[in-house]
């Protein structure tokens, strides 16, 4: 008697099938892995993330500082629970206390696609513009 993967079953190779030939899928999914790949390298750089939401991706051992050398996991657990709250439209125990680049998160492409709504407390206006030095 053979053993059938779960993968065999064709219930779950229909909806494989459907989702590999649906453009708004295929479109979604690329977007996702882009803002992953984006949000571990900004964080590995000592960089801001690109919006709030992106912490999803991340662990607090993946911030470091500008040198790419982890944080102490203190900060590293402080930067992570940042992102969260701002994620979640919380306000973030960083915010006055602390002026870092990581705390001025921009737009992410969900919110420009109009599939996530910033209105609910996340959008940050409390944050003077970037000003070149010079």
């Amino acid at each position: 008697m053979a053993v059938r993967r779960q993968t065999d079953k064709p219930g779950r190779q229909g909806v494989f099938r459907r989702f590999n030939t649906e453009r708004t899928h295929q479109q979604r999914a690329g977007l996702a892995s882009w803002e992953a790949f984006s949000a571990r390298w900004r964080a590995r750089q000592g960089l801001p993330l690109l919006s709030p939401l992106h912490v999803q991706y991340l662990t607090p051992h993946d911030f470091c500082n500008g040198l790419g050398h982890p944080l102490p996991a203190a900060e590293q657990r402080r930067w992570f629970r940042h992102y969260i709250c701002l994620a979640l439209g919380e306000s973030s125990p960083l915010l006055g206390s602390v002026q870092h680049a990581m705390a001025a998160p921009a737009v992410s492409a969900w919110e420009q696609e109009g599939l996530w709504d910033a209105a609910d407390g996340v959008a940050r206006d409390d944050l003077a513009p970037y000003e070149r030095g010079g």
